[in-house]
């Protein structure tokens, strides 16, 4: 985690650098300092992966549902970085067009679970 800081503490001094001087580079310097650290911070979730894979396991909620939330939290983590630098280069329309993006591939992923909830819900309560 302290080199996660640290690395983006240094990022932050060069962009304000390349703002100064080349205003141009600013925007692809900070996507590339935001994908090395979605590489670090990846790397480090690995093990939390598969401690939620054993607790499910355990508890028995299928593998599928902490996929899917797993997918859910990705796509939720990758838009708003996405949507994030859209906004910092001033294109706020773009940015909103990603959030919605996000937010129709979430109910997309989320359908299965939708589904069996309303399987659970005719079972107790059948019409």
């Amino acid at each position: 985690m302290i080199k996660i800081v640290a690395f983006l503490l240094c990022c932050a001094v060069l962009a304000s650098l390349l703002h100064t001087y080349q205003n141009v580079l600013v925007i692809p310097f900070v996507v590339c300092a935001g994908c090395i650290v979605f590489l670090f911070v990846f790397e480090m979730l690995e093990d939390t992966v598969f401690q939620l894979e054993s607790i499910s396991e355990r508890i028995g909620i299928h593998s599928v549902y902490i996929k899917m939330l797993l997918k859910v939290i990705g796509i939720s983590y990758l838009c708003e970085f996405a949507s994030s630098v859209c906004r910092d280069s001033g294109n706020a329309s773009l940015a909103m067009k990603i959030d919605l993006s996000a937010k129709l591939l979430i109910l997309s992923q989320s359908l299965p679970i939708f589904t069996d909830l309303l399987k659970i819900i005719q079972d107790i309560f059948p019409f």
